[in-house]
C-alpha cells in the first residue's frame, strides 16, 4: 500500500466541493456555505475540531465534517488514530454537528453527536489496543494501514 500523500488527498477533497455545496443547497436550502481552510490559525483550529464547512439553514449555523470516498464499500470508515499511538483520529477531536459522508451515488447525513457517543461507549472499548500494535508489527516498513 502506498504512503499517504496529503497534497493528493487535499486536491481530491477540494475537487468535490461543488458537489457538496450543491447537496447543501438543494437538500437543505442552505443560504450560506463557509468552507474552512488552513489559511490562518483560527481556520486550522476549526479543522483540528473536525469542522470542514459551516452551513446556514433557516438562520441556524451547522458545523459539518465532510468525508468523501472514491468507492462505496457499504461501510463507514472511522479513524481511531491519525498517528498511532500518539495522535487520536477525528472521532476523538470532533466538534461537528453532522457528518456528510459522500460516496458515489449517495450522501449519508450522520448525526455526529450520536456517532461519537457510539464510538466512545461501544466501538472504541471493544477494540483492544493490541489490534493496532499488531498491524504496525506486521507492517514495519510501510504504511500501517491494513484491513482486518
Amino acid at each position: 500500500m502506498a504512503t499517504h500523500d496529503f497534497s493528493t488527498s487535499l486536491n481530491y477533497e477540494q475537487s468535490k466541493f461543488p458537489k457538496a455545496d450543491k447537496f447543501y443547497t438543494e437538500k437543505f436550502k442552505a443560504t450560506l456555505i463557509t468552507r474552512i481552510g488552513f489559511e490562518d490559525e483560527a481556520s486550522k483550529a476549526l479543522q483540528r475540531m473536525d469542522i470542514d464547512v459551516a452551513i446556514t439553514i433557516n438562520g441556524n449555523k451547522i458545523n459539518v465534517s465532510e468525508k468523501d470516498r472514491k468507492d462505496d464499500w457499504g461501510d463507514l470508515l472511522v479513524e481511531f488514530y491519525s498517528k498511532y499511538p500518539t495522535t487520536k483520529g477525528w472521532m476523538d477531536n470532533t466538534n461537528a454537528d453532522f457528518m456528510a459522508y459522500f460516496v458515489p451515488n449517495y450522501v449519508y447525513w450522520i448525526n455526529k453527536k450520536e456517532l461519537t457517543n457510539f464510538y466512545n461507549n461501544i466501538l472504541f472499548p471493544a477494540v483492544p489496543d493490541s489490534f493496532f500494535s499488531d498491524i504496525i508489527r506486521e507492517n514495519p516498513k510501510r504504511s500501517a494501514r491494513s484491513a482486518k
